[in-house]
């Protein structure tokens, strides 16, 4: 279930849903008052403030789409798979999915991947953020080494250091 969408720079709407939230929280404990037995609940406790899921997904070379995932397609740049979550199968990660588009010299990895909004709430869990954080450090390890941009990096190197590394690349 997806929660409340808003804008995670605004405070103006993060204020509206801290303010919507507690209030139902307060909402839920009273009704389970008015159940018997459970006329002395009370709330010990809540987070100091809402956690932000999802915000801002980066514009890459490749932007990992729901239908790609569905479907079981391959990349020839594959860097690793995900575990399998929920009704999403297993799927590959596209090294594409960690270079920015328009951006030089930097590389993505963990949540903040190039993936479209319902792909990014399985992207941002940490087995995906295991595998793209081995792929980002060993591609930038080798933009070092061969003095090259990370979209210019030899994909076929990179496979061979993750595969020497015991990464599963199908």
């Amino acid at each position: 279930m997806r929660g409340p969408v808003g804008d995670a720079l605004d405070i103006a709407d993060l204020t509206e849903l801290e303010l919507k939230h507690r209030i139902g929280t307060w909402g839920n404990v009273e009704k389970l008052r008015q159940k018997a037995g459970n006329e002395q609940v009370y709330l010990t406790e809540t987070a100091p403030q809402l956690g932000v899921r999802l915000s801002r997904l980066l514009d890459g070379v490749k932007k990992l789409k729901v239908d790609e995932i569905r479907n079981g397609a391959t990349f020839k740049d594959v860097i690793g798979y995900s575990g399998a979550y929920a009704n999403a199968p297993a799927f590959q990660i596209p090294y594409g999915s960690l270079v920015p588009a328009k951006v030089e010299n930097v590389l993505a990895a963990g949540r903040c991947i190039s993936a479209e909004f319902d792909v990014a709430d399985i992207t941002r869990l940490i087995p995906v953020c295991w595998v793209t954080g081995q792929a980002a450090g060993l591609a930038a390890a080798l933009c070092i080494q061969n003095n090259c941009k990370p979209r210019n990096v030899n994909v076929a190197k990179l496979q061979d250091l993750l595969h020497q590394q015991g990464a599963y690349l199908g």
